[in-house]
């Protein structure tokens, strides 16, 4: 796995060896040991890898990072969907479409990533997660919630129960739509 970061590396025949290697012990050094080491809590990496990369690009707020990995933790230990928009926007992105905005019709999409169709992790990541990402799949925070919605400054409102997230969906698309006139 690899760290988002800028390598320093010198053109040659072995440049890409070098700079697989200097990725790799950077992750090693900021991640992997508390991921690999003791009180890893049974997930595997890959699962890991995949939380990772669904806080990734769910998270707009560093802050709300280990928030939105308790929610997606939450959500599994319930047996819930995931029902996390990146993954449709993902989905999407594998059949050329660059979504900007996920449209109740964009859930539709049949295909193993849509976590609004199919239940549990997608079968892969959906990007490089941040070392912060990697670190909120490791210690996500232990939060109530089950929900959340996406506000037009990237931070997002966290909800208990479905009422509550009817009520922050409804503030969201209110504060969207104030935004887009």
């Amino acid at each position: 796995f690899l760290i988002p970061e800028t390598y320093s590396v010198t053109p040659s025949d072995g440049a890409v060896s070098e700079l697989v290697r200097a990725a790799s012990a950077l992750w090693m050094k900021r991640v992997g040991e508390r991921i690999l080491g003791p009180g890893a809590d049974g997930d595997t990496l890959l699962e890991r890898a995949i939380v990772a990369s669904l806080v990734e690009k769910e998270a707009k707020h560093h802050n709300e990072r280990p928030i939105i990995s308790g929610v997606i933790r939450n959500r599994s230990e319930a047996g819930m969907k995931l029902q996390i928009d990146a993954t449709v926007v993902y989905a999407w992105s594998l059949r050329g479409v660059d979504l900007k905005r996920v449209l109740y019709r964009d859930l539709e999409i049949d295909s193993p990533f849509n976590t609004y169709r199919y239940a549990g992790l997608p079968p892969a990541p959906i990007c490089t997660p941040s070392e912060e990402s990697w670190l909120a799949s490791i210690e996500p925070e232990d939060v109530p919630f089950l929900y959340y919605v996406a506000m037009p400054d990237g931070t997002h409102i966290f909800s208990r129960t479905f009422s509550e997230h009817s009520e922050a969906v409804r503030r969201s698309r209110n504060a969207f739509g104030s935004v887009s006139q």
